[in-house]
């Protein structure tokens, strides 16, 4: 009894060359406007810093104003 079937497989057309498949997922690149279809933002959206220690900044303000009123 024979457990698996071992299958040659060939990836080159008749010139040897390696056949490639087409690529999955395809997409358009962002075009520039202010209405109509796939036009997204009006163009590049300028980089903004987001400020992550704003919960400890406030806590520092309320830990201040708390001990000046003691």
């Amino acid at each position: 009894m024979q457990d698996r079937n071992h299958i040659l497989k060939n990836f080159r057309n008749e010139e040897k060359e390696v056949m490639i498949a087409p690529p999955n997922v395809r997409t358009n690149p962002m075009k520039r406007g202010s209405v109509g279809r796939n036009v997204h933002f009006s163009g590049v959206i300028p980089y903004m810093e987001d400020e992550f220690e704003r919960p400890r900044l406030f806590a520092a303000a309320e830990r201040e104003y708390h001990y000046s009123k003691l």
